[in-house]
């Protein structure tokens, strides 16, 4: 398992790459969005065909006479990649599935080699409305498959050894410490406000204009943005109305993340409200008709 910034693409790169080196096998990555393989990318839940509904009675759709047969029996390793965030309902439907089609029952994953990675300081599988006990009971660590793998720790930060920086190698890595110290539990806390507060770095902190105060009891108007995502905005995109400047580029590299939709649609409506021209809104489909699709 790779902790924060300690290379899991790398190491998973350079793992497929090693190991169909010469033979004529497939290497499969799987992250929880993407699928990639030899031919191409699909989506994790389209390639194992994973129900979208699971329970611990789920299978996936694989049929012993089909092509994905064929490719399961060919791959000498899959890698999958954010294995924390994923439910372990989800790894049990695909060791049921290979086992099931491969005519291994007595071997995880049908005695295919299987690599798991991720962090689980990071974000544990989504239970609606669950309890802690709930999510931890839903992750891969509540699995019987869990005492089948080995477990092997990643320490290099790759970001800091990719730059050729000092003062940018010296951010990443403080940046990287800084999440280490939040999710080993040895960050901070202020425990009169709670053991949820905890103190920032100084320099993670935006500076209020000094001709402005800041009135903590603000009461905001439908629709009105607040003083604070203004500075926010300010900071962050302090370009965002220069055409030249403000590219495709510019916005991947200045990004405002926050933890709900309703607050990702308050931000993009405020700094679309600062753009120049047209708004034009495009829809797209987010479901699907059932479970093959």
């Amino acid at each position: 398992m790779g902790r924060v910034a300690r290379g899991n693409s790398p190491f998973e790169a350079h793992t497929c790459e090693r190991t169909t080196f010469g033979e004529d096998r497939y290497c499969c990555g799987v992250e929880w969005d993407c699928c990639c393989t030899a031919d191409g990318q699909d989506g994790v839940h389209s390639t194992f065909k994973i129900p979208l509904k699971l329970d611990k009675t789920s299978v996936c759709s694989i049929h012993k006479q089909s092509i994905l047969k064929k490719l399961f029996q060919e791959a000498c390793l899959t890698i999958w990649d954010e294995a924390p965030m994923t439910h372990r309902h989800t790894f049990h439907a695909v060791d049921h599935s290979l086992c099931n089609v491969l005519n291994n029952d007595e071997d995880p994953f049908g005695g295919k080699t299987v690599v798991l990675s991720g962090d689980f300081c990071q974000i544990l599988p989504v239970v609606v409305r669950g309890t802690p006990a709930e999510m931890i009971d839903a992750c891969l660590k509540s699995s019987y498959l869990c005492s089948h793998f080995r477990q092997v720790h990643l320490t290099e930060n790759m970001r800091v050894r990719a730059v050729h920086s000092a003062e940018t190698a010296a951010e990443l890595a403080a940046n990287s410490d800084f999440l280490l110290q939040v999710g080993e539990g040895r960050r901070e806390v202020n425990l009169q406000l709670g053991r949820d507060y905890m103190k920032l770095p100084r320099s993670m902190l935006i500076d209020d204009p000094p001709e402005e105060e800041v009135d903590e009891d603000e009461v905001i108007a439908p629709g009105a943005i607040p003083s604070g995502l203004k500075r926010l905005i300010d900071v962050i995109y302090p370009d965002v109305i220069n055409q030249g400047i403000a590219t495709d580029e510019y916005f991947a590299n200045c990004t405002i993340f926050t933890t709900t939709n309703v607050m990702v649609f308050s931000i993009n409506d405020a700094v679309a409200a600062r753009l120049d021209g047209d708004a034009h809104e495009y829809r797209s489909i987010d479901m699907l008709h059932d479970d093959d699709d």
